[in-house]
């Protein structure tokens, strides 16, 4: 036993990764100018303030940030360049191989993709995490660990703000939804998420301090304390499966005399969490949502962060005493927590939000059920287009045509199956093989360095990925970023440690054993760090390249960055001016919306969306100057609009009111026809086909041509029953999603179809419903029809019908008469 104690006393201190020593610096590649140490930092306030920018969800927003990584890790390649004398492609390994592959793919969809422009964004939202990854793994050793703890940061300023969001001091759009939590990154699963992320880095970061001091410790649970409240507020009911599982993951990684750690920092957020969420409850509940301030949720928080402190600071002191002492403290805690939440709970019960939560945790709600359904979805456009997908951004623009109800989400909850649907089988390889590389690199760094910071990295990243198979967390670039991140840091790490020679061998577990006798703690991390272990032989795929570095890689690494960042900035150009001129079209200024929109297709000529309202715009000022020519290009610009984004049903419908109104009767159709086909769970499509058909059918009655009408009429009359089929498919489980079985639009236009047909009782009845719609114009119509049909048959009200339909319609009346009574019975 005293030869144990006296080993574990002689065996050698590392230095602390925030004060690596000399040699350890130079290995590392240690950072000896400003810019070494400014660059690195940089990109830290980038990960740390990129959720406030609404989680970088929004295209311009990535544009921003994706421009402003790529101007830093320019500086940062050429910096070391300079100073290192390192090459441009100098540390590339096949992780980051596949990772450029990835994003290469992704921009290469466009030319394939089923909307190109959201190809290009999604290309934009993986390259921004691609620059971070290239970041993070050229740090050194202790810029590795303050990036983690700048997630950290990162994860406490989320929470911060939405305390104030639920406080009423910060003011947000979507930051608070009831009694829910959702911060800046404006929705709660992916707000639980993050914080669930870095509230396991934190514990990594917290429980393998080298020298623990009582002050970092203290900052240290008191962040994890704000974001534990915070995250149990969001009430994520996936997060809070997620993170149990996570917390185990750490612990299981740590090496075994750390393990009791992860124990104790959870143990005292959670004293320290506990009391300020059932205060939190309090003073944010229905009762107070409608107040313009709830100071009580900052004391609530504010009790929490001095909590948490106070424990903090303990735990290194305790963190010196004997096993023994530490596990009896630690029982006697669990017990004597476990009875006073018992007690309180069979006095108060839980806070009413969270015990609605809680009790609603099941695989048979909707929530769980809608999440499977949109997977399934997600498999069935696999399954049409298997191989390179449908493009970026693709799920979006195609789930119309394959969704099982009426449901509207433009993510799939599902990161792998979106990544699938994207990229098709081969981009799901390099997605996956993205992921067994960084299992890999994380099991081999836990084996050869338990004690490194990327070991906790893998267990945040691992957690993160688990709660991306059930929800859209990905799509957000602010934690695409921290993903990415925190892959770089862990496949730094093992090459770090396989580089170096530490082995996880019988010394760390006679180190570690002599540390749970004796109590030592710093002995203790030094043997789990493997210091004293026998270097192992240095395999060549690790070997440093020689540094010779090379004019013509540097050139082509910076021209890449050169382009990236020029055809940025012209989309962010791009964007600027279809924004603007989409305001000028709304003002009635064709003119002026014309000339914009020119410049966001020139800038942007992937967004097909501009070209259609560019099209507009031209053929509203052709019209109203009576130039044919410009009516011309209008259409044209339409028909490349449609024809760049295919399974755009909305695109469609507009480009088939504007032939119908050149007289292209069948092309207009046609396209209202392929618009309902592409999404035949909305009722609307079936309201605009027929709005289509019976003003087609119109147009032949006044042509002299009735004949023509008739099938067109026969398909208006088809079109309700061809709903009501559509309801009756689905499955009864969507409840109130699924597709209505009828609509008082489409019968009031059935009904339309019947009057021309000279079926007065059908008519009667549906153009009865057709009255109750929302819209005035539409119910006036309807009135209109109404009433000239019941004068048809000699109805006692019809004039009565024909005074209301004359209110509906003010000055428009007159006109309405003339236009509609040489229809009524004109297709028999």
């Amino acid at each position: 036993m005293a030869k144990r104690r006296s080993a574990a006393r002689r065996a050698p201190q590392p230095a602390a990764y925030g004060t690596p020593s000399k040699g350890a610096r130079e290995a590392e590649g240690a950072l000896g100018t400003a810019w070494g140490r400014v660059l690195p930092f940089a990109y830290m306030a980038v990960l740390i303030f990129s959720p406030e920018l609404r989680g970088l969800y929004f295209p311009f927003q990535q544009m921003e940030i994706f421009a402003l990584l790529i101007v830093l890790l320019f500086a940062w390649v050429t910096w070391r360049r300079l100073s290192l004398k390192e090459d441009a492609w100098q540390g590339w390994g096949r992780f980051e191989a596949a990772a450029a592959a990835l994003v290469a793919l992704y921009l290469a969809s466009a030319a394939w993709a089923a909307d190109p422009r959201a190809a290009v964004q999604t290309a934009i939202l993986y390259g921004l995490s691609l620059a971070g990854l290239l970041f993070a793994a050229r740090l050194d050793a202790p810029e590795r660990v303050r990036l983690m703890w700048a997630a950290v940061a990162a994860g406490t300023l989320v929470a911060a703000l939405g305390v104030g969001a639920a406080a009423g001091t910060v003011h947000g759009n979507g930051y608070v939804d009831g009694t829910r939590v959702l911060s800046a990154l404006q929705y709660p699963n992916s707000t639980a998420a993050y914080l669930m992320t870095c509230l396991l880095v934190a514990y990594g970061l917290w429980t393998r301090q080298t020298a623990p001091r009582a002050w970092t410790s203290a900052v240290a649970a008191a962040a994890a304390s704000v974001m534990l409240v915070v995250f149990v507020y969001t009430q994520s009911r996936g997060a809070w499966l997620v993170f149990p599982a996570g917390l185990l993951l750490l612990w299981a990684s740590q090496p075994a005399g750390l393990r009791l750690r992860v124990v104790e920092a959870a143990m005292a957020t959670l004293a320290a969490a506990a009391p300020a969420v059932v205060l939190f409850n309090r003073f944010f509940n229905p009762s107070t949502l409608s107040a313009p301030a709830r100071p009580g949720v900052w004391l609530a928080v504010l009790a929490a962060v001095v909590l948490g402190a106070a424990l903090g600071a303990v735990v290194p002191w305790l963190w010196r005493r004997s096993a023994g002492v530490r596990l009896a403290l630690v029982a006697a805690v669990a017990f004597a927590g476990a009875a006073a939440a018992a007690l309180y709970l069979r006095v108060h019960g839980l806070p009413s939000a969270i015990a609605q939560r809680a009790s609603d945790i099941s695989l048979s709600t909707f929530n769980a059920y809608s999440r499977v359904v949109y997977t399934q979805d997600a498999l069935k456009i696999v399954r049409d287009h298997p191989v390179l997908g449908v493009g970026g951004g693709g799920w979006n623009a195609v789930y119309h045509a394959y969704q099982t109800f009426n449901y509207y989400t433009t993510q799939v909850h599902n990161d792998f199956a979106q990544v699938w649907v994207e990229v098709g089988t081969v981009g799901m390889l390099l997605y996956l093989g993205l992921w067994a590389a960084f299992l890999w690199a994380g099991a081999r760094l836990w084996r050869a360095d338990a004690a490194s910071p990327g070991v906790p990295a893998t267990a945040a990243a691992l957690a993160l990925g688990a709660h991306s198979a059930i929800d859209f967390n990905l799509s957000l670039g602010a934690i695409n970023l921290l993903l990415w991140s925190l892959w770089g840091v862990v496949w730094a790490e093992a090459r770090r440690a396989a580089a170096g020679g530490a082995g996880r061998s019988g010394a760390v577990a006679r180190g570690v054993g002599a540390v749970a006798e004796s109590g030592a703690a710093r002995p203790e991390v030094a043997a789990a760090r493997g210091e004293g272990a026998r270097p192992r032989p240095r395999p060549r795929r690790y070997a440093a390249r020689a540094s010779r570095p090379s004019w013509g890689a540097a050139a082509a690494f910076h021209a890449l960055c050169g382009l990236a960042l020029l055809g940025t900035l012209i989309l962010m150009l791009g964007y600027a001016s279809g924004d603007a001129a989409a305001q000028a079209l709304n003002r009635g200024d064709a003119q002026r919306a014309r000339t914009l929109f020119q410049r966001a297709v020139a800038a942007d000529p992937f967004q097909a969306t501009y070209r259609m309202d560019l099209g507009q715009s031209l053929y509203l000022v052709g019209d109203a100057d009576g130039d044919a020519g410009l009516k011309a290009q209008g259409m044209a610009a339409m028909a490349r609009a449609v024809r760049m984004a295919p399974y755009d049903a909305n695109l469609r419908t507009t480009y088939a009111n504007y032939l119908l109104r050149a007289g292209d009767i069948a092309a207009g159709l046609q396209e209202l026809r392929r618009a309902l086909q592409l999404n035949p769970t909305e009722p609307r499509r079936y309201e605009n086909l027929a709005a289509g058909l019976v003003s087609a059918a119109a147009a032949y009655v006044r042509a002299g041509r009735p004949e023509q009408a008739r099938p067109l009429l026969d398909e208006v009359i088809a079109l309700p029953q061809k709903l009501k089929a559509q309801h009756d498919a689905e499955p009864e489980a969507a409840q109130s999603q699924r597709t209505p079985d009828r609509t008082d639009a489409l019968d009031g236009l059935a009904g339309r179809a019947y009057a021309m047909r000279g079926d007065w009782a059908q008519a009667a009845t549906l153009l009865e419903r057709g009255t109750h719609v929302a819209q005035q114009p539409a119910a006036g119509e309807a009135t209109l029809w109404l009433g000239l049909v019941k004068q048809k048959t000699g109805a006692q009200d019809a004039q009565a019908t024909l005074d209301r339909a004359r209110q509906l319609l003010g000055g428009a009346y007159d006109q309405a008469v003339k236009e509609t009574e040489p229809l009524l019975g004109a297709v028999k």
